[in-house]
């Protein structure tokens, strides 16, 4: 039978071994267990409570069980992130491993956005085929899509227009 400072020490080494995605603190006699929630760029990272428990033998279950699960989410999140991840894959011609992307949280924009002009054309740094390439699309007259801005002046956004982003980068439709 292991002691308390057994489980605690193996505790201790799952949560290194998850990389801090998980962790745990006494407080009294129980233990508190999180998940850590990324932080992103845009906000702060956070941590949502998993367990709490008095035994030390469950904590460190509830903590290899943790490790091996994701957290769950909205459905509709999981066939956005499935469309993106296969886009990217189309574009550059390979599979993407799951860290060699990120996902941008979309900000949150007022209900207010400025019009500033159309936009003719738009260049890029991408990698594709496992090169860095600079593209360049000049959208067709028909085809350009509005620049907005953010009242703040922080978020730019393209709307509208007749195009979509594919395989070949941006196609004019």
């Amino acid at each position: 039978m292991k002691s308390r400072g057994q489980y605690e020490q193996a505790a201790v080494a799952l949560s290194i071994d998850s990389g801090h995605r998980i962790i745990w603190r006494m407080r009294g006699l129980n233990y508190e267990i999180f998940r850590v929630i990324e932080p992103s760029k845009m906000h702060g990272g956070s941590v949502t409570l998993i367990k709490r428990t008095a035994s030390p033998s469950v904590l460190v279950s509830t903590i290899k069980k943790a490790c091996t699960t994701s957290p769950r989410k909205n459905p509709a999140e999981r066939t956005g992130e499935a469309a993106a991840r296969s886009l990217v894959e189309n574009f550059t011609g390979r599979e993407v491993m799951p860290d060699e992307y990120e996902l941008v949280p979309t900000p949150a924009h007022s209900r207010t956005l400025a019009q500033v002009g159309k936009i003719a054309a738009i260049e890029y740094v991408a990698f594709r085929d496992d090169k860095e390439y600079r593209f360049r699309h000049e959208f067709k007259v028909r085809s350009r899509p509005a620049l907005a801005v953010s009242p703040d002046g922080k978020t730019v956004t393209m709307i509208g227009g007749s195009w979509k982003f594919g395989e070949d980068g941006f196609e004019d439709e």
